[in-house]
């Protein structure tokens, strides 16, 4: 290809050949390469297939005139710019122009252009750094900048100001010169204006100045008829545009990021217009303030980082949670609960402001005046409103909150506030996967929240407390529902349905204008008045409200019911049925509710009341169209009040009437449904209900997340229905019985899990590659050691089980890894060096190569400081050595001796020393 100066693209706006047209001067390789372009759907996608040589002909395009004939089509220029003489003459400082430009320099900037952009832009994007035109390279003359930014196409304009702008980049201004360049490559790029904007295009790709890739993307999307911001954050150009300090990009993915539904990148996104937004604001930012506005209100936290806050944050959370691993609060027993009033923690000034917060949160009413006098009261040292705060800090997107809710972490935990370990807690049940011996974990978690004095985990504990058999356990949970409603006012409004009743009112008090008489009269429990306006006649008693409420459904939401008045509604002929929902959820109107289950919901159901719908043809059990599986009906929602204690009346009530018929396949299902509640599920059987219809009985009853203390139990009813009924044997062998160990062990409940095994459950299965040794892995393998860990011994019973039944702990499964190995990316060693020394008594072999040759057990104990389990695989030598063995024994050798080497030391250096030694002995020994 001979090189071509000054290409001259005509503009022609009326004939759609400002964006196709070539010039006469280009010839053959240029037109192939062209038509090459052509055959893309879109520019973008030519970018997102990263394909070097497209790359390569789209760049070589624009530089030699198309990005001259886009700009000025899209922008309406009405004449051609060029460099003055006078600006010209400043661009000395790039060195003397070249006389023409070879095709090899164009070749060799685009083969590097190409090599920039990062593989993954997402990924790539997590490693953004904010840094302000100070820390990103010279700035002089920065008055300048931000004159000519206030107005670009103005400024441009400004013979005046553009000089001066030139001036700028030639004194080294790297923002100016991003400026400049951009102006040149608007330009005709005639003669010298052409050699300039290429030797500025490799200036700005060497000092790595973003808007270089952002002009090009822009170009590129423009040339494809997109809008440029489509994906912007999956755009690589974009993407380095921003990673290199192009404020402009940052701000464009920053939005594009905030959209997106991963956290993490949120975050980032948050960050990256927070750094857009103080980059060019004032000579402040130019002089190194990154913090932004001063956040005064939360200064008692400490500073913020001027940059780099998500990944601060991520860090400074870890080392919480690293540290409440270890502070022993997950080994207290919860009989040892003592209930202590918010004074007797620590400081709480400004107690009322916390209470008004309280009300507004319970009451869903929170407005900006309760959340500033909760932070107030969180800066004057309320722990109580720190804890708080804490909940309302980290549900927000933007970074400079999520280093906050981490500085709130570690203020909680240095004072042992149990809100800490809710936190973690509630982040654990969302986080996926599933997995370490989380769902172990929560329970411990929501303990230690208890016995710290969370007020709100003390009500969850307690609820389960309280539905135990054990006395002990039983009356811990009355202590634990009791505390907060004793000493805080607001908890006392919300356990005594006050705080519900005065958020009804305001719902209802919206709704008012659209009551008619009946509901007014209703709303106001005046029997009497309801009586007369019925006795008048003329009224629509089922009429409805604007939000969808009828007089009744007003009258069951009451608190209390009055059962009189719900009683003369029904006389007047008040329907039972559902009719549409109350208000909106979400987007969407709220589900259409039964009276009769509004009345079982109530905090306090009235049996009259009950009695009263039941006897107006109100159906319990029966599932509607919206509800097939019934697990929405009023007799199954009944279950939870029967488990705990609260109000067995109402599931009593519903049996009475004898509409269950104990034979039929609903009945069936309501048993299968009572296995998460295993009171409901003896009495259901008493009831007569059978278990011969359900096919996943067995399946059903491992399903839960549920307490050491209830595993025991449920594992005393499947003993008890497989004797009773032997055909239920079958579910726990074949197929079905796999999967009814897999829901156990995947639940670490790993006692139901022995006894399945035991009564033949399979710990493999044909149509599973990774067999029951993964879910353990995942679910049952704690990341780090818990003091007095309840589950060690669970665990070692099960694998010492797994073992007599000769279960293949190195056959080879999902991911080529053996299976007692992780299959999370390169085969990992278990976390737990129990489990490691139960696996490896079970038979694993540890000097074997896995799928990825450069990792091995071995590397991963010393990589890990890994003393005990190190100290087991040593201990496991082979004899004799062959060549596998010899290559892990030799990667080992080579780590720990290039670890023992580096400055700072990840393990000790005694570590490295005696493991050195001991691999160098067992390589001596195989000679």
């Amino acid at each position: 290809m001979q090189p071509v100066q000054g290409i001259y693209i005509e503009r022609r706006n009326e004939a759609n050949n400002s964006r196709n047209a070539i010039a006469p001067e280009v010839s053959g390789p240029l037109i192939q390469m062209r038509m090459r372009l052509n055959a893309c759907a879109t520019w973008d996608t030519a970018l997102t297939r990263r394909d070097p040589q497209m790359l390569k002909t789209l760049t070589f395009l624009a530089i030699m005139a198309l990005a001259s004939a886009t700009a000025r089509a899209d922008t309406n220029e009405k004449a051609p710019i060029h460099m003055t003489e006078q600006e010209a003459a400043t661009m000395s400082w790039l060195g003397p122009p070249p006389a023409k430009l070879e095709e090899g320099a164009f070749t060799g900037l685009l083969n590097e252009l190409g090599a920039d952009l990062p593989k993954d832009p997402e990924q790539a994007i997590l490693d953004f750094n904010c840094k302000l035109p100070a820390e990103a390279g010279p700035v002089p003359a920065m008055e300048v900048v931000q004159q000519f930014l206030k107005n670009p196409a103005a400024s441009t304009g400004d013979a005046t100001l553009r000089y001066r702008l030139f001036a700028a980049a030639a004194e080294g201004n790297w923002i100016a010169r991003s400026l400049v360049f951009e102006f040149l490559m608007h330009s005709d790029k005639k003669g010298v204006d052409e050699v300039r904007a290429f030797q500025l295009m490799t200036w700005m790709r060497q000092n790595k100045i973003g808007s270089l890739y952002s002009f090009w993307s822009d170009f590129f999307s423009a040339r494809g008829g997109g809008s440029g911001d489509h994906n912007v954050h999956q755009n690589p150009l974009m993407v380095l545009a921003a990673l290199q300090h192009s404020y402009a990009a940052q701000r464009r993915v920053g939005l594009a990021l905030v959209e997106t539904p991963r956290k993490e990148l949120i975050g980032v996104g948050e960050e990256m217009i927070a750094c857009a937004d103080s980059a060019l604001s004032g000579a402040s930012a130019v002089s190194g303030d990154a913090g932004g506005p001063a956040d005064d209100s939360y200064a008692w936290l400490g500073p913020l980082p001027s940059h780099g806050r998500s990944k601060a944050a991520g860090q400074k959370a870890d080392k919480v949670i690293d540290a409440v691993r270890r502070d022993g609060m997950l080994r207290k027993p919860v009989t040892s609960f003592i209930c202590k009033s918010p004074v007797e923690v620590g400081p709480v000034p400004m107690m009322e402001a916390v209470e008004r917060y309280l009300d507004a949160l319970f009451e869903a009413r929170l407005d900006q005046e309760a959340k500033r006098g909760l932070v107030q009261a969180a800066a004057r040292g309320n722990w109580l409103a720190r804890s708080l705060l804490l909940n309302m800090v980290r549900s927000s997107s933007k970074s400079k909150d999520h280093y906050r809710a981490a500085q709130l972490l570690e203020w909680l935990h240095e004072h042992r506030i149990g809100t800490v370990y809710s936190a973690i807690n509630d982040e654990l049940r969302t986080s996926q996967p599933y997995n370490s011996a989380v769902r172990h974990g929560v329970y411990l978690l929501d303990i230690a929240a208890a016995l710290s004095h969370d007020y709100y985990a003390q009500l969850r504990v307690g609820e389960i407390l309280v539905a135990s058999d054990n006395q002990r356990l039983a009356a811990t949970g009355k202590k634990m529902l009791a505390c907060a409603p004793r000493h805080i006012n607001a908890y006392r409004r919300l356990a005594g349905g006050q705080a519900w009743a005065a958020r009804l009112r305001r719902v209802q008090e919206k709704d008012a204008p659209t009551f008619t008489p009946v509901h007014h009269a209703v709303w106001n429990n005046n029997p009497g008045l309801v009586r007369e306006l019925i006795e008048r006649g003329d009224v629509d008693i089922n009429a409805r409200s604007g939000n969808g409420d009828t007089a009744l459904e007003i009258a069951l939401r009451a608190m209390p019911q009055n059962p009189e008045l719900i009683g003369i509604l029904l006389d007047a002929g008040a329907t039972v049925h559902a009719g549409p929902g109350s208000g909106t959820c979400g987007q969407q109107p709220c589900p259409a509710r039964a009276p009769l289950r509004a009345a079982v919901e109530h905090s306090e159901p009235h049996p009259q009341v009950i009695a009263a719908l039941i006897a107006a043809g109100a159906e319990p059990f029966q599932p509607s169209q919206t509800d097939p599986d019934a697990d929405g009906t009023p007799f199954s929602q009944s279950f939870a009040s029967y488990e705990s204690g609260g109000h067995r009346f109402v599931l009593e009530q519903f049996l009475a009437t004898g509409k269950l018929d104990p034979k039929s396949a609903l009945a069936n299902l309501y048993l299968v449904q009572s296995t998460r509640y295993l009171k409901v599920m003896e009495r259901l059987l008493k009831y007569g209900i059978t278990p011969k219809g359900s096919d996943d009985l067995i399946s059903s009853m491992t399903l839960m997340d549920t307490t050491p203390e209830d595993e025991r139990r449920r594992i005393d009813m499947v003993d008890r229905l497989q004797r009773q009924y032997p055909f239920l044997r079958k579910q726990m062998r074949g197929q079905q019985g796999y999967e009814a160990l897999k829901s156990a062990v995947g639940a670490c409940r790993l006692g139901l899990a022995l006894y399945l095994l035991k009564q033949g459950a399979p710990p493999s299965d044909a149509s599973s590659r990774s067999g029951i040794l993964d879910e353990f892995l995942s679910s049952c393998d704690p990341r780090e050691e818990i003091p007095e860990d309840a589950g060690k011994p669970a665990r070692q019973a099960f694998l010492g089980k797994l073992k007599k039944l000769r279960y293949d702990v190195n056959g080879v499964q999902y991911g080529d890894c053996p299976a007692w190995l992780y299959r999370d990316g390169p085969c990992g060693l278990p976390e737990n060096d129990d489990v490691v020394g139960a696996l490896l008594n079970m038979g694993a072999q540890p000097y074997r190569l896995t799928s990825d040759k450069n990792s091995n057990v071995l590397r991963a104990a010393i990589g890990g400081c890994r003393q005990r389990a190190l100290d087991m695989i040593l201990a496991k030598s082979p004899a004799p050595l062959d060549q596998q063995g010899r290559t892990v024994i030799e990667q080992g050798l080579e780590l720990a001796g290039e670890e023992l080497e580096r400055r700072d030391l990840r393990c000790s250096q005694d570590f490295y020393r005696k493991t050195c030694a001991s691999l160098k002995a067992m390589l001596a020994r195989a000679k």
